[in-house]
Order: C-alpha cells, then structure tokens, then sequence
C-alpha cells in the first residue's frame, strides 16, 4: 500500500494482482532489503492500516490493464 502526502491511498496484493486469472508470484521482483532500502518508512498501528486500507483504490501493478 502506498500512502501519499495528499491522501492519496494505492492498494497492491497478490489477490488483487491475479484478479483476471494471471499469476502473480509475487509484487516485487527483489528483496524487501534493496527495495526498501533508503525507503523512509513509517510505523503504523493495525488500526491505523485498516484504515488506509479501506479508503484505498485497488491498484494492480504487475498486471495493469
């Protein structure tokens, strides 16, 4: 999930991605160390994620139509 500064709530999950019956092993193609690397990532509470979550758009990456 990518939360931006205006609101702005993107969803991403393997269900999401193999909605349209293409596989989609996984959402990132290396590991979570290089990828998130540098990231500045902030801590949140389960609640708090629900919340995004809920208000987000389901957003397929891999298999984007």
């Amino acid at each position: 999930m990518d939360i931006f500064d205006d609101g702005k709530v993107l969803r991403a999950s393997i269900e999401i991605e193999e909605r349209n019956g293409q596989p989609c092993p996984s959402l990132i193609d290396l590991s979570l160390a290089q990828g998130l690397g540098g990231a500045e990532l902030e801590e949140m509470s389960a609640d708090e994620f629900e919340a995004a979550w809920a208000r987000g758009v389901d957003t397929p990456f891999w298999n984007a139509r």
